[in-house]
């Protein structure tokens, strides 16, 4: 239901009721999904990558912890795809190479990232 009402909200220009709608639901794989979506090309990269970084930081440390079952999982590929829609390619590059390096990655889909 907030899904859709966030969706909404987007859809009507009022993108930060829509984050405020989705914030307390970030922990979901989808939501975190949704709220990537509905930002895209709304010149808010930095305040969706303040909200995915700690979640990408505790999904790195629950692979070294061998906790497979982490939510959001997601978390590293989404901060990875904000970077490089931020024009910060590199720093993406970067950051998933040394998580593949470190084997800091929950879900296959890293490599595809």
């Amino acid at each position: 239901m907030f899904h859709d009402f966030a969706e909404l909200l987007a859809k009507a220009g009022r993108l930060n009721e829509a984050i405020t709608v989705l914030r307390p639901h970030l922990d979901r794989e989808w939501i975190l999904s949704t709220l990537v979506e509905l930002t895209e090309g709304q010149s808010c990269d930095e305040q969706v990558l303040e909200l995915i970084a700690p979640r990408a930081q505790r999904a790195r440390s629950a692979r070294g912890e061998e906790r497979w079952n982490f939510s959001p999982s997601n978390a590293q590929d989404l901060e990875a795809q904000v970077l490089e829609r931020a024009s910060r390619v590199d720093e993406a590059v970067q950051m998933l190479g040394a998580d593949i390096g470190a084997g800091h990655f929950i879900i296959q889909n890293m490599l595809i990232a």
